[in-house]
């Protein structure tokens, strides 16, 4: 399932990459989340089978590939942003980590378009929840605290049964931190399958508008989703001084996060400070 935003001949080039590196009869999805460059035009009339989903308004990342995902029926759903190169056999590792009844969420290396020697294993985050990549820990996959959303797999029936990507982030940016984070309080694992790298492009800039309403408030979402009292604060307090700070709260609190908190405390078996503390993460504390 590739979700695409003015990504220009980048998506037809992942398509591609992905007709030529999956089995026969596989399922492509690609959701156009309106546009304005003509990127997915060449779908328009049928493209090897490929399916081309259009809402009529933009979704955002979380809520896009939501909405793909209703167009598939396989076990097993892969996302992907619209700017990757798949190498040959990435598959088969993939679907082979997800017979595991603890994967919630599995993913490959990634590396750089632009330069293939620079390559990130899942991330953990610094004090002000930015990533930080990791370094391979071994050749058979293993249990990291994130895997991104750029390009991730997961069991169809998992998916849905969490509740999915999040709908309430906004735009782009915590969208596969705020799921992995889930998925491990409900007692499910996100792993890295280090065999299996793909190049992905990571920009400097986005082809469409990312304001720091959405960053600042998709952060705060997630931490009042599922984090203590005490990191929600300190995460607001060290996020009152960034640009959208008022227009992110405001968001915020016209929203349903504080119902969902609820929701998630009844029924994860994990809690904020076993995570932290299982992957040697000491932050938003005193």
């Amino acid at each position: 399932m590739i979700a695409s935003r003015n990504e220009g001949e980048l998506l037809r080039r992942t398509v591609d990459s992905f007709l030529e590196t999956l089995p026969e009869r596989s399922e492509i999805v690609v959701v156009d989340d309106c546009s304005t460059d003509s990127s997915a035009e060449f779908l328009n009339d049928g493209y090897h089978g490929v399916t081309l989903v259009r809402p009529r308004h933009s979704r955002g990342a979380s809520a896009a590939r939501n909405h793909g995902v209703g167009r598939t029926r396989g076990d097993m759903v892969v996302f992907s942003d619209a700017h990757v190169e798949l190498p040959e056999g990435w598959l088969s590792p993939l679907r082979a980590a997800l017979e595991s009844d603890a994967a919630g969420a599995v993913a490959p290396g990634l590396s750089s378009l632009a330069d293939q020697s620079l390559t990130g294993f899942g991330h953990k985050w610094d004090d002000e929840l930015r990533w930080q990549w990791q370094r391979k820990r071994g050749d058979q996959p293993y249990a990291v605290p994130f895997v991104g959303a750029g390009f991730v797999a997961t069991r169809r029936d998992l998916f849905r049964r969490v509740g999915g990507f999040d709908p309430g982030i906004l735009i782009w940016g915590s969208v596969g931190d705020e799921l992995c984070l889930r998925l491990w309080l409900l007692g499910y694992e996100c792993i890295i399958v280090p065999g299996v790298i793909v190049p992905h492009l990571f920009r400097a800039k986005h082809p469409y508008q990312v304001d720091w309403k959405a960053v600042v408030h998709n952060q705060m979402r997630m931490a009042v989703l599922h984090m203590t009292e005490e990191r929600v604060a300190r995460l607001f307090q060290r996020l009152g001084s960034r640009p959208g700070f008022v227009a992110g709260m405001s968001h915020l609190l016209a929203g349903d996060a504080w119902r969902l908190r609820q929701h998630y405390r009844s029924i994860r078996v994990r809690d904020d400070d076993w995570f932290f503390d299982q992957f040697g993460m000491d932050i938003l504390t005193g």
